[in-house]
């Protein structure tokens, strides 16, 4: 009983080790992409600013390792611009 709760702990901790750094990869590739849409398309200037802030935040959560956080504020940025929808 032991050794199989001790390899199921030991699979989630890998697992967070390999997730982790794959979502630390993704948040500048999402916050660039929304500001190259941004420079593309033309919004009014209420929403590229709440954007702007959006994804100022994100580089912040994202900074802070807080990948999940990061990924949630470029979605709201997103849905704010009626950009198409991306799974991350």
């Amino acid at each position: 009983m032991r050794k199989a709760l001790f390899a199921v702990v030991l699979a989630l901790l890998s697992l967070g080790l390999v997730v982790g750094p794959v979502w630390a990869g993704t948040c500048p590739k999402a916050i660039k992409e929304v500001k190259e849409a941004m420079a593309k398309g033309k919004y009014d200037k209420a929403k590229t600013d709440k954007a702007n802030a959006l994804l100022a935040e994100a580089q912040k959560d994202h900074d802070a390792g807080k990948h999940a956080d990061a990924l949630k504020k470029v979605t709201e940025a997103r849905e704010l611009l009626a950009l198409p929808k991306v799974t991350y």
